[in-house]
């Protein structure tokens, strides 16, 4: 069935750029940039389209569906555009979002750490305050699209000229600052890891020394971190929840395709009764997460925010599509076992959807 109400150009647009995609998910990001899909997220009034969360419902589950790596660098650029567009001011906007489009450049979203993981409030990155910004010191780790990103979203602890904590804020962090204040060295990233699955999309540490950021990069009040987290990574769970039904989705057809050759006493395996009973319950599973995920879009259009609605529907969608890809690739038997079976990379790949954005509140 067709889940998707994404408008004819804007499907065309994008699976026009999805011709080009590469092992290398900087190169596919870099096709989808130049197809504007990167801009669709941005506010109208910085030239973007300012599409709807349901549209971007739509968007990931194509994503799931075609690359969970790409889905995975998508969405940490668009953390990135989330963060900018509802809490920097006017003057920052318009600089980074004019560099963003001029020069087709990505963001990275710098929250977690190698021992507090995504417990943000327990940050150890601190960000001391002066007369005039702030010095950033610290390291972050698991940051997805770090070594290729321009635009950097840090979450730090500040402190104050004596040591005193004024709670997590966010700032916006220029990779390649032109400030003067920063050397070369500030910004370094360091191990780049090789994961179990979803290897083309990048994932390495970067650490902070000295880092000078000016006041006007601050986003929101001094101690509004965990608030602005909340929101950008709430929508990102109805996104994670749409791009899990569309990893599902395509487990099911190389599941069906495999099953549909395999002849048995004469038949082909699909018509088994047991086969088809297995294969309508995982189509229910896999109905009821898209239909959290479409409620969780529509309450984020509707109301501006959804965190329980995205959490529930981020939990329900990722823990089905790794029983669903599970399921299917034992139904394609020792086909399915194969490495090079399309199957093999979505089995790795989609266990990290039930990994990265955790229940936070």
């Amino acid at each position: 069935m067709s889940r998707i109400d994404l408008s004819k150009e804007l499907n065309k647009n994008f699976l026009q750029a999805l011709e080009n995609i590469d092992a290398n998910c900087s190169v596919a990001l870099s096709s989808l940039h130049k197809a504007g899909v990167l801009s669709w997220a941005l506010p109208s009034s910085y030239q973007g389209l300012e599409i709807s969360t349901r549209d971007m419902v739509d968007l990931s589950y194509l994503l799931g569906r075609t690359s969970p790596s790409l889905f995975s660098s998508y969405t940490a650029n668009l953390l990135g555009i989330t963060a900018l567009s509802r809490f920097a001011n006017e003057r920052l906007k318009k600089e980074v979002f004019e560099n963003y489009l001029r020069n087709k450049t990505i963001f990275a979203f710098c929250m977690t750490e190698k021992n507090v993981g995504f417990d943000v409030a327990s940050t150890t990155t601190l960000a001391r305050q002066t007369a005039d910004g702030f010095y950033l010191n610290g390291q972050k780790d698991y940051i997805t699209n770090i070594s290729i990103a321009e635009h950097l979203i840090v979450f730090a602890k500040t402190i104050d000229s004596q040591g005193a904590e004024l709670g997590v804020s966010a700032f916006y962090v220029p990779r390649r600052s032109h400030l003067s204040k920063n050397t070369p060295d500030s910004i370094s990233v360091m191990n780049e890891y090789e994961k179990l699955g979803q290897n083309h999309s990048n994932t390495a540490g970067v650490s902070f020394s000295e880092v000078w950021i000016p006041t006007e990069n601050l986003l929101g009040n001094l101690g509004d971190g965990l608030k602005i987290l909340s929101i950008c990574v709430s929508r990102t769970k109805t996104l994670i929840g749409a791009a899990a039904v569309g990893a599902a989705d395509i487990a099911v057809d190389y599941a069906c395709k495999h099953l549909e050759k395999r002849i048995i006493k004469g038949k082909p395996l699909i018509k088994k009764p047991d086969i088809a009973s297995c294969l309508s319950e995982i189509s229910i599973q896999i109905e009821a997460a898209w239909l959290l995920t479409k409620q969780a879009s529509e309450t984020w259009d509707r109301e501006g925010i959804a965190v329980k609605d995205s959490s529930m529907a981020k939990y329900f969608a990722a823990k089905m599509a790794v029983r669903t890809v599970s399921d299917c690739l034992e139904l394609c038997g020792a086909e399915g076992y194969l490495e090079t079976h399309p199957i093999a990379s979505l089995y790795r790949a989609s266990s990290e959807l039930s990994i990265i954005s955790p229940l936070i509140s």
